[in-house]
């Protein structure tokens, strides 16, 4: 074999893999704090996670913010998107390209009234309640049938309907997603008071389906294997607590 069909195979063997994991860089995202935000001075875990996932693994990322229900009809009909934060389900299961779970967390409902009773499920039908729209939060809420609910597209906004007195309860995505929420608008987190829990969900960086080569995903969970080992990832989740 000549010198020159040499280097011309190993170009062409360089460039196949390069495309193979090379990303489609675009993830798109939601005005959903912890996880994500526009305005904030802390830019979100996904984000946070994201970004030093990719550098790890060498690969451009960029990220846009749109309504979050744009953002799950853009990745349902186009092709090489990303998204985070996205909780995997059973509904949502062969919707999308699962490739890496970033943050494991339990639906929970919080109050800041002390004498709402806990584990009391028909007690809190009656109540006054509010969640994320379009999410499992909502999605509990329906099941549970509480008789007066809220669904918005901004849970801060939920956060901030219940320091107001205006609901009783507010379903989330979990304790520290109920903390930061109530930090950010200038309370005291210590007064919510968690008042059911239920099974674990995670939340993943999802992808359109079948966008994504496995060079590509094995190249994303290489890079959070890194940040895991070397304490990036516990010092992200410890700047929203």
């Amino acid at each position: 074999m000549t010198y020159f069909k040499q280097v011309f195979i190993a170009v062409l063997l360089f460039s196949t893999t390069a495309a193979a994991i090379t990303p489609a860089s675009i993830m798109l995202t939601g005005e959903i704090p912890p996880y994500a935000s526009e305005v904030d001075e802390l830019k979100g875990i996904c984000i946070d996670i994201a970004t030093e996932v990719f550098a790890r693994a060498d690969m451009p990322l960029t990220t846009q913010f749109l309504p979050w229900a744009r953002t799950i009809r853009k990745l349902q009909i186009e092709k090489n998107y990303l998204i985070c934060p996205l909780t995997r389900t059973i509904a949502r299961e062969d919707t999308y390209q699962w490739l890496l779970p970033v943050y494991d967390y339990n639906l929970v409902i919080v109050t800041n009234n002390p004498k709402l009773p806990s584990n009391d499920i028909d007690a809190l039908r009656e109540l006054r309640a509010c969640s994320l729209s379009a999410s499992p939060a909502s999605a509990k809420a329906k099941k549970i049938k509480f008789k007066h609910m809220t669904y918005l597209r901004e849970e801060r906004v939920c956060m901030e309907m219940l320091a107001l007195g205006r609901v009783d309860v507010v379903i989330t995505h979990g304790v520290l997603n109920a903390i930061y929420g109530y930090k950010v608008i200038g309370l005291d987190h210590r007064v919510l008071k968690t008042l059911v829990e239920f099974p674990l969900g995670t939340i993943y960086i999802a992808g359109s389906k079948d966008s994504f080569s496995t060079d590509y995903v094995d190249a994303l969970r290489k890079g959070m294997d890194e940040i895991k080992n070397d304490g990036t990832y516990k010092k992200i989740l410890d700047k929203y607590k």
